[in-house]
């Protein structure tokens, strides 16, 4: 055991299993994505605590596989994929890993396999507690296919069946309960949990790019993926309005995604070429958001964006759209940051320039993003884990 800073054993590291249940933790694959990150963490974390935890994966392969704690049984469920079927393929091979681990509960990350596992437990009848975690507002997509439709009203189906629904926010909770049959009393809201004092570490690493460590400009960031959701064409159009008012100003768009030609064309258009950069994806974005003057988020939708979080965790100004749904809870309703109405270009101009020239004190921000720190957030798992499985 390691001894804390008192002397005394931190019970959250000691060896001895904390219950005979096993808990088990299921996502389609460990490819680099949020929801993947966040399986990974609170798997890794539930496990340091001394749980016993089973990592449940429909594919092996992934960039996040070197990232798992020895700690943690991983449970391949098959290597082969099957056209059209996906994921849907293993619904077998999940029944017959429900029924013969007999976990008390497995928390299933992202919509599909949320899907798969609840008709894994009907058809193997087993015992395990199903516990689907949302993390994205339900029903939103960007661009609506014959397969999300489809997804979506299947989910509508089985996920009252569920013992439990773990949302990421409360406002992910409330679109959960207004779309589906599900109580609004069978929902939780958990957060994700974010490295905070990792992503501190890593802001603090030197970095040679456009801009970023220059004093005498104002910047102005985003980093994510560059589709519809993220309404990046809005992000450009308000930073436009910045710019032509300040002429310090300047923009980065970081990151990969089928918008990034579309994107580059329009900062011609706009005139932009001399004040934006669109350099694709970064490995430490981190660095660009301590040395921001602003992050600036105009989604359309979220489920609980991390970055704002990390953004905040480096003590970076955040305006971001009050969509549905994240920003607002995270920014505490803008007591840590800016919101502005989704789509509305002059109106997040506006708070860009009032985030410049009127900050939010930094270690406001740093505070807000310790709320969701690792411990934070396990702290809250293992109360659920106490309550609706254990003993639920």
């Amino acid at each position: 055991m390691c001894p804390d800073s008192s002397g005394t054993a931190d019970p959250r590291r000691d060896s001895t299993p904390r219950t005979d249940a096993r808990l088990s933790v299921y996502v389609p694959t460990l490819a680099v994505g949020g929801a993947e990150r966040v399986t990974v963490s609170i798997a890794n974390g539930l496990a340091d605590r001394g749980y016993d935890v089973d990592l449940v994966v429909s594919y092996p392969e992934g960039e996040l596989r070197p990232a798992v704690s020895g700690d943690v049984d991983v449970v391949e469920l098959g290597r082969v994929r099957v056209p059209v079927a996906g994921i849907g393929s293993h619904v077998p091979a999940l029944a017959d890993y429900l029924s013969r681990a007999a976990p008390a509960a497995v928390f299933t990350q992202k919509l599909d396999a949320s899907v798969v596992c609840l008709a894994a437990a009907r058809l193997g009848g087993a015992d395990t507690k199903v516990i689907p975690t949302i993390h994205s507002a339900f029903g939103m997509v960007s661009e609506p296919t014959v397969k999300s439709r489809v997804l979506e009203a299947l989910a509508g189906r089985l996920l009252p069946s569920a013992h439990r629904v773990v949302a990421v926010s409360q406002g992910v909770a409330e679109s959960v309960v207004a779309a589906t049959a599900v109580r609004s009393a069978d929902v939780s809201v958990l957060h994700n949990p974010v490295d905070v004092d990792g992503v501190r570490q890593q802001s603090r690493h030197p970095v040679d790019a456009e801009w970023v460590e220059r004093d005498d400009v104002d910047l102005v960031v985003f980093v994510g993926r560059l589709d519809p959701q993220k309404d990046l064409e809005t992000w450009l159009r308000a930073f436009a309005r910045v710019s032509r008012t300040n002429p310090d100003a300047r923009g980065i768009v970081a990151g990969r995604g089928p918008e990034r030609d579309r994107l580059r064309g329009l900062v011609t258009d706009l005139g932009l070429d001399a004040e934006v950069s669109i350099p694709g994806y970064v490995d430490n974005p981190y660095r660009y958001m301590r040395n921001a003057d602003a992050f600036l988020l105009a989604s359309r939708f979220e489920g609980l964006p991390t970055v704002l979080i990390e953004a905040l965790a480096c003590g970076c100004q955040v305006v971001a759209t009050d969509c549905p749904h994240g920003p607002r809870e995270i920014l505490q309703d803008g007591l840590c940051g800016r919101l502005a109405p989704v789509g509305d270009d002059a109106a997040l101009a506006r708070a860009v320039d009032a985030a410049l020239t009127d900050p939010v004190p930094t270690d406001r921000l740093r505070r807000r993003a310790d709320d969701f720190a690792p411990d934070v957030v396990l702290d809250e798992y293992e109360t659920f884990v106490g309550t609706y499985v254990l003993d639920g």
